[in-house]
């Protein structure tokens, strides 16, 4: 996957975020063998020639589940520990489809949670706010600061965050002495090109020498 071998179904390679996303489950996986004294194993399901083995293998499973789940939600909420099963369901799907040994169907039964987020609605006067009082600004730490410039350009430009922290200098174009964002995003490969205007140009001048990202990386 990494290497870019193993394409999507559309024939596109992985992208990066996706790969991000699977190495994360992979540090997770690893985390749980090592914190809840677990072996992982997987087993081929046609060697498993009785009922009695199959029993074994579908409650070894079950077990893996609940367990797993559970270590997730010491550190986690419902869609990250929903989203780390359903990219477990796709590996073992990868594996059955395309790999060897065939795992079975026992991945089938791990239920991926949701919780739906409610929608935070920003009304135009708290953004003016954000934009043009320098008071308030004045009073914000470093890092609050840097935070309050990214989500104004992101409310500005409506970009995604992973888009934000992957804008370059080259994303930015000047035309008769405008400036606008050219971007396509990494979760829809959609091309973008926004106007900036000039309190949008005004923050990007705080950052103006960064060579190889417009925003500095948040910590």
């Amino acid at each position: 996957m990494v290497s870019g071998k193993r394409l999507q179904k559309n024939g596109r390679s992985m992208r990066k975020r996706s790969i991000d996303t699977y190495l994360a489950l992979q540090k997770n996986l690893q985390q749980y063998s090592i914190e809840k004294n677990k072996v992982l194993r997987i087993r081929d399901i046609d060697r498993l020639n009785t009922t009695r083995a199959r029993i074994i293998e579908r409650n070894y499973w079950e077990r893996f589940y609940f367990g797993f789940t559970e270590f997730l939600y010491e550190k986690a909420d419902d869609n990250y520990v929903g989203s780390q099963i359903k990219l477990l369901r796709a590996f073992f799907n990868y594996l059955n489809e395309r790999m060897e040994p065939a795992v079975g169907d026992f991945y089938k039964q791990f239920y991926a949670t949701k919780e739906e987020v409610p929608v935070v609605v920003l009304y135009p006067e708290r953004l003016n706010f954000l934009i043009y009082d320098k008071e308030f600004e004045k009073k914000l730490p470093k890092h609050l600061k840097k935070h309050k410039d990214m989500f104004v350009f992101g409310c500005s430009t409506a970009l995604r965050f992973s888009d934000l922290v992957n804008l370059k200098p080259s994303n930015l174009e000047h035309l008769n002495n405008n400036v606008y964002v050219s971007y396509r995003s990494i979760k829809t490969s959609t091309y973008t090109r926004v106007y900036l205007p000039d309190y949008a140009k005004d923050i990007l001048k705080k950052y103006k020498r960064r060579k190889k990202s417009l925003f500095p990386p948040i910590v």
